[in-house]
């Protein structure tokens, strides 16, 4: 039984005791049964057939709590794997009469009204821990989330539970309940004061967190983000969410095609760049590159060594990796920044810096404005 309730209800208990001399025999004795009973079920069973019988007691409080201490005490032993399913009844009778049981008429004599709504609150905490334990003893983690979110909703910064609750929605395997898995987590690890887990406890859920999270976004880039966001909400705000991983590749190529459609000449040097920088690049050139004709290429003009020679840049404004060799001398200088399209025969390459020397016609080559 919660600590609160548990005092509330043993004062209430002596006060009823005192009293039951001014009771009816019946109703004296039923209480004395109820009260004396060790077992909660059959504590339970004395007290409706005390409510059955004398529903109108002058120590309805009294009894009221003893229904409370009954249910407490089953719910309590189902949390531990004992008497499951009378356990889990008990749990949502816990809940379901909760409103009744702390009723502002049963406030006993003596207790202030904001220690029984706190009392309530407990009382109900604990039912809905022992359906999340119950649920997670079965692995049954649709039930435990939504039972561990009851909680939080009585208690936002409850950060054992958000870590419960964070750790039941990995255990589901639904990709889509990820990010909201490692909000859980995030906040389990962000909350301060009363409610936050201590340092011993932190660091293994800190490494929890960030091996989901690696493994759900394909990096810690952004887990930083993720628990500023915990910090300020204890649930994930609407529209809330982290990219996988899987998106986030999948977004990349698509950009990539895209990128390859509009710039053709580009993607064509950027998987040949890509091929000859490779371990076996020297391997990859000799065989397929080396004396074969590339068409397509284009590329800006960066310097003018010689007047058989440029150098261009391919792709980056600010590398220089291609030269072209000509078949005849240039007629002119030929200005920095020029582009040119062209055919070029490979010739050799150098991996670093990375420069690949071609062997070019004049007459390939459109841009030069000879």
């Amino acid at each position: 039984m919660p600590m609160r309730l548990s005092r509330l209800t043993a004062g209430a208990v002596v006060f009823c005791a005192f009293a039951a001399a001014q009771q009816t025999a019946g109703d004296a004795d039923l209480f004395r049964a109820a009260s004396g009973e060790s077992d909660p079920v059959k504590k339970l069973a004395v007290l409706d057939q005390w409510t059955a019988k004398y529903p109108d007691s002058a120590y309805r409080q009294q009894r009221n709590l003893l229904y409370m201490a009954g249910y407490s005490a089953l719910a309590l032993e189902a949390a531990k794997g004992k008497g499951v399913g009378a356990g889990e009844s008990a749990a949502h009778a816990m809940i379901d009469k909760a409103d009744t049981l702390f009723a502002p008429e049963m406030i006993p004599a003596g207790v202030q009204e904001s220690a029984w709504k706190l009392a309530q609150v407990e009382f109900v905490t604990q039912a809905h821990g022992a359906l999340a334990t119950i649920a997670l003893n079965g692995k049954d983690y649709a039930v435990a989330e939504r039972e561990l979110t009851a909680i939080l909703e009585l208690n936002h910064s409850d950060a054992a539970t958000s870590y419960r609750l964070g750790a039941a929605l990995v255990a589901e395997r639904d990709p889509v309940k990820y990010p909201a898995a490692i909000f859980h987590l995030a906040r389990a690890v962000t909350v301060k004061g009363p409610g936050a887990v201590g340092d011993s406890a932190k660091k293994p859920i800190e490494d929890y967190l960030e091996n989901i999270y690696r493994d759900y976004h394909g990096s810690l880039i952004g887990l930083d983000e993720v628990k500023m966001a915990a910090m300020e909400a204890w649930i994930p705000p609407p529209g809330w969410t982290i990219q996988s991983v899987t998106a986030i590749t999948q977004a990349q190529l698509a950009a990539e095609d895209k990128f390859a459609a509009e710039h053709p000449e580009v993607a064509v040097w950027r998987t040949l760049k890509a091929r000859l920088t490779a371990v076996d690049g020297e391997d990859y050139f000799a065989a397929d590159v080396k004396g074969a004709q590339i068409p397509h290429l284009k590329g800006a003009v960066a310097t003018q060594p010689d007047a058989k020679t440029l150098v261009l840049a391919m792709d980056d404004p600010a590398m220089a990796d291609a030269t072209l060799r000509f078949d005849s001398a240039l007629k002119g200088q030929t200005a920095a920044g020029t582009v040119l399209e062209f055919t070029g025969v490979p010739l050799s390459f150098v991996k670093a810096p990375f420069m690949v020397i071609f062997g070019v016609e004049k007459s390939k080559v459109t841009g030069l404005g000879r």
